[in-house]
């Protein structure tokens, strides 16, 4: 998924002639803390209100306004999780959308930006869910994708992260069976670190106390 199949044109941008109070009244129209700021459709940063208030800014032009960052937007063409870096990293509401030649496009909302990760086949469709724990170094994505193929299912979406000066780094890995306890233990067997689970014996557990609950309730 990328920028442009998912973009909002209907959050109109701050312009440099717009004041600090236009920014904050389309803050709350679009219930928003961020919004572009464009000139003559080129794009410049975001502008967010913790910064027209922290600078008293409401009767001035935008024009006379020192951004103290300059937020970058994304191309139209790059993929939803560079969306996401950008939306972390700069701590905004949303991002900002260009073409090759810096003209504004349009944005993506935070929301929007969930919505689609919620909509990947990694969150919806069903499947057993596997946390490892390796060596950075012994990271092998064929290995992994072997041991789970051998066993029948697939590998429909992973991740991985690895802490700050760390050697370790952890991978989730989503398949498409919730029977997961035949690739669990051909895991053990190849020594691999196995630090959280959720599949078929999570589901049982989960409808086991459901119907505990409603025989209880039935006095049963």
């Amino acid at each position: 998924m990328i920028a442009k199949e998912i973009l909002n044109t209907t959050i109109m941008p701050l312009t440099l002639s717009d004041t600090g109070l236009t920014a904050l009244n389309r803050m709350d129209e679009f219930k928003l803390d961020t919004l572009p700021v464009v000139n003559n459709s080129e794009y410049l940063t975001l502008l967010k209100e913790e910064e027209i208030l922290e600078f008293n800014l409401p009767d001035i032009s935008l024009s006379e306004f020192h951004f103290p960052s300059r937020i970058p937007a994304v191309n139209q063409n790059q993929h939803l999780l560079e969306l996401l870096k950008i939306l972390t990293g700069y701590n905004c509401g949303l991002v900002a959308v260009v073409d090759e030649r810096n003209r504004y496009l349009g944005c993506i909302t935070q929301n929007e930006i969930f919505k689609a990760l919620a909509s990947l086949d990694i969150v919806q469709n069903p499947g057993g869910i596997i946390v490892l724990e390796v060596n950075v170094r012994d990271y092998s994505l064929s290995e992994i994708a072997q041991i789970v193929e051998a066993n029948d299912a697939k590998v429909m979406g992973l991740f991985t992260s690895t802490p700050p000066d760390s050697t370790r780094m952890s991978i989730t890995l989503k398949t498409n069976i919730i029977d997961i306890s035949p690739i669990l233990a051909t895991l053990s067997r190849y020594d691999y670190s196995v630090t959280a689970s959720f599949g078929q014996s999570d589901l049982d557990d989960l409808l086991r106390d459901r119907y505990d609950s409603l025989m209880n309730f039935l006095n049963i």
